[in-house]
This record gives C-alpha cells, structure tokens and sequence, in this order.
C-alpha cells in the first residue's frame, strides 16, 4: 500500500529497517510540497527507504536537467489556419475570442467531451443533446487535415446569396484533401460568453446565464443555412410564406407590419415544425465560468454549448399573439429572416444586403438582438451549465508554447481601479503592510 508524505514523517524511528538518513528524507517530504507534487507529478511513489527516494529525487534532477523540446506559441489541434499563432499579431482580443473556442473543441474532441447540442424538436420545443466534432465541423478530427479561416465566408453558400459580396463567419472549416488542396465543409459564428452576466450573478449558480450579443450578419447566415438545407423543398416554402407575406401591403410601414406580426411568427413557426429534421449547428457558445461577479476563474470553468439554425429563433421570436405598436429589435429580426426565406422560395436566391439596409424600423444596425443571461438560462440551464466540465488547470493544455504571454487584455478603468488595493489604503495602512513585507523578507 503506498504511503503518503505524512504516512513517512510519522514512520515509528525506532524501527530496525529505517536508517537515520531515513527520517530526514521523509521529513523533507513531508514538509516540501513542492517536492511531494514533483514526485507525484513524475509519478514516482516514495517510500521509507533511503535508496527508493534518493533514486527517485535523482530520477526527477535528471529528467529536469535534460532540456525540453521548444514548443511555440499556438492553441490546442490547430495545426493549419489563416493566422500565424506562433506570433503576438495572433492573439489579439477579437482574434482570441474566436481562436481560442476552435481549440476549446479540438481539446474536447480529443478527451471525447461532446459539446452540448441546442435544438428544437417537431413541436418547436427546446431539446439538449450531445454534439460530436464530426457532425459539427463536418469532418473528421484529424488537425493535419483540417484548416480553419477565420473571419472569412464561407463560399458554398455563394450561390444562394445574390448580394454584391458575402459577409465573414468567425471560422470556415476547410477540409485538407490528398493533394493538399481545401474544400470548405462547414462555417459557424462563435461567441465566447462569461458566466454569470450582471443579471444573474446574484442568483444560486443552477440559475447563472450568460448574455449572448447577435450581430445582422449571424442572421444572414442563419438564413443561408435554412435556404441551403431546404434547395428542394422551395414549394412547401412558398406555401408557408407567400399567404402571410401578401398580407402586408407595406413591409417599411411600421404599422403594417406590427398588426400582422402575429402571422410573420406563425409561418416561421410552421417552417419549423415541418422541418425540424434539417437543422444544422449554426453558432458556437463556449462559456467560461467565474466565482460571481468576481474576475477569478472557477475551479471548472469551460463548456461549450452550440446552437442550430433553429434553436437559435427561441431568443428572438417571442410570443405571436402579443399585440404590437411598433418593430423593436427582436422583431425586426424575425422580419428579416422571414423576407430572406420568402425571396430564397420565390427566386432561389437572397439579397440579404439590401434586406438589411432597408428594413430597419428605427434602429441601428449595429447588432441584431441581445438576450440577457435569464433569457439564456431558461433555454440552456443543464448540468454542464452549473459545473462546466473542463477545469481551468486544463487551459494550459489548450494554450501551449506560452501563447498566454502574447495575450493583450483591454486596460478598462473600472478593472484598474478595483484590482488596485493601493488607491483605498489610507498611509497606516500602507505603512504597516509595507513593515509586514519588510518582516517577512527578514
């Protein structure tokens, strides 16, 4: 039975078998924790005697004298992208917030962690699942044979877009043929959320959310991925959509549009329900945990959620029967989406652009909708949302070669401010810790 480090310093001295070198090895080990966790790190046991742990001590020296391989800077499974990880113009904020979810899935990928999967089911009803990285990024985990463009279109949806140029996705999936030539195989927007928001970090921790900020472009692609898995049912479509659309006269009057919104959000619906089998995941969520509102990562802090391109119309489309006197945000977005659909069954084409230039009820463009971290509890709440299943000690295995060192976090006032104690120690204050540290030196 192996014995721990206080199991040793307590080992009876008057034993015949143990030497007096004995003991004060032991009680080196049993109060340098450091060492305990170097032997235990190496996975060398120690025991009682002199030779096991002076061989085992020197094991350790020599391992840690021979010189370790150089490994540069770069993020877990991507081996071949658009950016150069091995350099600080990599890892800058909006470059992180997306490079770094592709490694988050890489690394579950390879511990077998499938993210869990947000989807409706016939009736229109949330569902989780599980998501393996094959049905998600639509090809097999092998990093040598995957590139990953970030911030690019994705191109297979050309055809279905007739707007004079394509919006870019956080990441395009490019599968690496035997010649070495790419075949774009999947695209998905991503959004790297902490957890809780402001309006949950208050509540017991099953009820944390984060909030999720949807741009006018994830919409367009939530739309071209609707379009591209119903090419050949344009029929059924134009069933659903052209009653309801020749309801309203005047798509830019607010009015005309309030009065009938009831019917845009049950032809939506009704495309939905007939169709729920060809979903497909649109937007990628990892979450990463805090305690509170405090900025210290919890001890399991990293999950990641994905939605599908209709699971992600549960933020937005709210009630049908809710009279209405004006288009807010939400609603304009269901608005879009139902008129890129309707044009995709009438012409098999949409103008997305010029949907979303036109079409704007008063508000700026500038994001689609936002819901708050109660909106998102309600629809994600599960076990991997409380206790989030990769540990933060794990990031290290994400981030490697020291890429942390290349990361430049916003300098924000408010942070500044509460992280230094300084600015609120009154002057005794400051002398007696000033004395402390002197004592503790000495």
């Amino acid at each position: 039975m192996e014995q721990n480090a206080d199991d040793i310093a307590q080992a009876d001295n008057t034993s015949t078998n143990v030497s007096e070198e004995d003991f004060s090895i032991a009680e080196i080990l049993a109060e340098n924790a450091a060492l305990r966790a170097k032997l235990a790190f190496h996975g060398i046991p120690f025991e009682v005697g002199s030779k096991d742990i002076t061989d085992s001590l020197q094991e350790i020296l020599t391992a840690e004298e021979e010189p370790e391989e150089e490994i540069p800077a770069g993020l877990f499974g991507i081996k071949n992208s658009s950016r150069d990880h091995s350099v600080p113009e990599s890892w800058g904020k909006n470059q992180f917030n997306n490079s770094f979810p592709v490694g988050l899935i890489s690394y579950m990928a390879s511990k077998e962690i499938k993210p869990v999967y947000l989807k409706v089911d016939k009736d229109f009803n949330m569902q989780h699942d599980y998501i393996d990285f094959k049905t998600l990024m639509k090809c097999a985990f092998e990093p040598d044979k995957i590139h990953y463009a970030f911030e690019s279109p994705f191109l297979p949806f050309k055809g279905i877009s007739s707007s004079s140029s394509m919006p870019g996705n956080d990441v395009v999936v490019n599968k690496i043929n035997e010649a070495g030539e790419y075949e774009a195989v999947s695209s998905h927007e991503i959004k790297l959320t902490t957890l809780p928001d402001s309006t949950t970090a208050h509540l017991d921790e099953d009820k944390y959310g984060s909030e999720l900020v949807v741009r006018p472009d994830t919409i367009v692609y939530q739309a071209l991925s609707i379009c591209n898995s119903l090419s050949a049912n344009r029929k059924d479509m134009t069933d659903i959509l052209n009653p309801v659309h020749a309801k309203i006269t005047d798509w830019f009057d607010v009015a005309d549009v309030a009065t009938n919104f009831g019917a845009v959000v049950s032809a939506v619906s009704s495309l939905v329900l007939k169709f729920s089998d060809k979903q497909q995941p649109l937007l990628i969520q990892p979450v990463w945990k805090t305690e509170g509102k405090a900025a210290i990562m919890a001890d399991q802090c990293l999950d990641a959620f994905v939605w599908s391109d209709f699971s992600l119309m549960k933020l937005f489309i709210k009630s049908a029967g809710t009279p209405r006197t004006e288009v807010g945000r939400n609603d304009r977005t269901v608005v879009w989406l139902f008129l890129m659909l309707h044009e995709f069954a009438n012409t098999g084409q949409v103008d997305h652009r010029a949907i979303i230039d036109r079409y704007t009820y008063g508000t700026k463009n500038d994001k689609a909708f936002a819901a708050s971290g109660k909106i998102t509890n309600a629809i994600m709440s599960c076990k991997e949302l409380t206790t989030p299943r990769i540990a933060k000690t794990e990031i290290r295995n994400i981030i490697l070669g020291d890429g942390q060192k290349y990361l430049s976090p916003e300098r924000r006032f408010d942070a500044v401010i509460q992280s230094d104690v300084s600015i609120f120690q009154s002057p005794v204050e400051k002398v007696a810790e000033a004395v402390s540290e002197a004592a503790e030196q000495d």
